[in-house]
């Protein structure tokens, strides 16, 4: 999975936050510019996300060994052939990278626009739902003990 946000900064802008709406500092990271709080709290989001998938599947693609055999340990040849088809992997998406900010597509295929917006207020409180039974778990503690 690749994600690439949207823009670059000129290098005098880099770590200020006032202009977001250029994009990314160079030498950033988006999970860095874009958080939960600027999303949720100041209501900053990216205006949009490019998201580039690639599937695999492990049995026949992915230089891994034996995986009907069980194998446990692998052997150092196989790690090594493993760790070269990694880095070239990297290496292209690097390339998938630098061509989409080139030219603005990650490679030929279909491409998927899909609008991601909030249908009301209240759904920002179901980003954080996670943490509900835990608040609810300590306030009924608080309770009980008084």
């Amino acid at each position: 999975m690749t994600m690439i946000y949207p823009g670059k900064l000129s290098q005098k802008c880099f770590g200020h936050h006032a202009d977001r709406k250029a994009g990314i500092p160079p030498l950033s990271y988006g999970q860095d510019y874009y958080t939960l709080r600027s999303i949720f709290c100041d209501g900053f989001a990216p205006p949009y996300i490019h998201v580039h998938l690639r599937i695999f599947s492990v049995k026949n693609e992915v230089p891994v060994g034996n995986p009907d055999k069980g194998e446990v340990d692998v052997p150092s040849a196989e790690k090594d052939t493993f760790d070269k088809w990694l880095q070239q992997l990297w290496r292209e998406k690097d390339e998938s990278m630098e061509r989409f900010h080139t030219t603005g597509q990650f490679r030929t295929g279909a491409r998927v626009d899909i609008p991601v917006e909030l249908r009301s207020s209240r759904e920002i409180l179901d980003a954080f739902c996670f943490f509900w039974p835990a608040a609810v778990a300590y306030g009924w503690g608080k309770l009980t003990r008084a």
